[in-house]
């Protein structure tokens, strides 16, 4: 499990690459499309990139990410929202289960009953574990 200092460091990364992101974004709305210096577009495609190699750290160590409107290409697929429901402690349900939530984690938000924290009782609850749990 990560420190809060190795998350917070990923979080400022990852504001750094959005503030990045929304400038050069601005540049190539003033300048139009047509007119965009190769650099500026270069810019983008490289802050998309780095936010979202962030995004998947950070949800792979199952910390709830917001997804922006910019983040993505326009002509690029969104995220899915995905729940895996299966038989725990049970052979072969549960292992399938936690290969399928891996493999799907890359393009698509998973929640899986086993990133809950012990004694949550389920995403928003009222508990402080449950704090980053938003699905």
């Amino acid at each position: 499990m990560p420190s809060q200092e190795q998350i917070d460091q990923q979080l400022q990364l990852l504001a750094a690459h959005r503030g990045t992101l929304a400038a050069r974004l601005n540049q190539q709305a003033l300048l139009g499309v047509a007119h965009t210096p190769p650099e500026v577009v270069h810019d983008i495609r490289q802050a998309r990139a780095d936010i979202q190699r962030i995004k998947d750290i950070l949800r792979g160590w199952s910390i709830a990410v917001e997804d922006h409107p910019d983040d993505r290409s326009p002509d690029e697929a969104p995220r899915k929202r995905l729940f895996i429901s299966y038989k725990r402690d049970a052979d072969p349900d549960e292992p399938i289960a936690l290969q399928i939530a891996q493999a799907f984690r890359a393009h698509h938000d998973v929640f899986i009953d086993q990133d809950m924290p012990v004694g949550c009782r389920g995403p928003g609850g009222s508990r402080p574990s449950c704090a980053g749990l938003i699905f």
